[in-house]
């Protein structure tokens, strides 16, 4: 593995890129030490933050073929949900992606949503 590059991720957050020897790639948000994308050598995305997926919304059309149908949000039948849309701004931690929750999961504990790591700036030594 090379070493770690810093750089600018999107939502103009610092964060590292790292390169494996096979040419496999991935990225982490400084900002909650916050994987954002694992690419394979060949480049395919394997991690998504929530603005990158499609998730199915149930939508009933004269068109669909049973009640309840589920279409792409990408469709313009579908109203954007803000629950959807990731957010860059700390503290605020990133939605998707491979968080650290720590050192609870949830609001399983005295503290807020999943502990307080994933919204503490992290560095690379």
């Amino acid at each position: 593995m090379s070493k770690p590059e810093t750089t600018t991720l999107r939502g103009e957050l610092p964060g590292v890129k790292l390169v494996g020897s096979t040419g496999a790639t991935a990225e982490v948000y400084t900002h909650g030490a916050h994987l954002s994308s694992w690419k394979t050598a060949d480049g395919v995305e394997q991690i998504f933050i929530s603005s990158d997926v499609s998730y199915p919304s149930p939508i009933v059309t004269p068109n669909s073929p049973h009640v309840g149908a589920h279409i792409p949000k990408t469709d313009p039948r579908v109203p954007p949900s803000p629950r959807s849309q990731v957010v860059f701004k700390p503290p605020k931690a990133i939605r998707g992606g491979v968080p650290i929750c720590f050192p609870q999961f949830s609001d399983f504990g005295p503290l807020g949503q999943h502990g307080f790591a994933r919204n503490e700036t992290w560095e690379v030594r």
